[in-house]
C-alpha cells in the first residue's frame, strides 16, 4: 500500500510539474501578448500622428496654392480692368478729338458763310448806290 501511495504521489507530482510548465508557458505567452499589444498601440499612435502631420502639410500646401491662385486672379482682373479703362479712355479721347474737329470745321464753315453773306451784302449795297 505504501508503494501504491508513493506511486500515486509520483504521478501527482509529475502532473503538478506538467501543469506548472504549462502555467509558465501560458504566463510567457500572456507576457508576449501584452508586449505585442503595447507595441501595436505605439505603432498605431505613431501612424496616427504621421497621418495627421501629413494631412496638415497637405492642407497647408493646398492653402498656399489657393492663395497664390487668388493673387494671380486678382492681378489678372486688375490688369484687365486697367486695359479696359485705358481702352475706354482712348475711345473717349478719340471722340472728343472728333467733336473738336467737327466744332472747328463747323466754326470755319460758319465764318466762311458769314463772310460770304457780308460780301453779298456789300455787293448789294454797291449795286443799290
Amino acid at each position: 500500500e505504501v508503494e501504491s501511495c508513493q506511486s500515486s504521489d509520483r504521478k501527482l507530482e509529475e502532473q503538478l510539474r506538467r501543469m506548472e510548465n504549462k502555467l509558465e508557458r501560458l504566463s510567457s505567452t500572456t507576457s508576449q501578448c501584452s508586449e505585442g499589444l503595447a507595441e501595436a498601440k505605439v505603432l498605431a499612435q505613431q501612424g496616427a500622428e504621421k497621418a495627421q502631420q501629413h494631412s496638415s502639410e497637405q492642407l497647408e500646401l493646398r492653402s498656399r496654392e489657393l492663395k497664390d491662385h487668388l493673387k494671380h486672379l486678382r492681378e489678372e482682373l486688375s490688369s484687365n480692368f486697367v486695359k479696359e479703362a485705358k481702352a475706354q479712355s482712348d475711345a473717349i479721347a478719340l471722340l472728343a478729338r472728333k467733336q473738336e474737329l467737327s466744332t472747328d470745321s463747323l466754326q470755319a464753315g460758319t465764318s466762311e458763310l458769314r463772310r460770304a453773306i457780308q460780301e453779298q451784302c456789300r455787293r448789294q449795297e454797291l449795286l443799290e448806290h
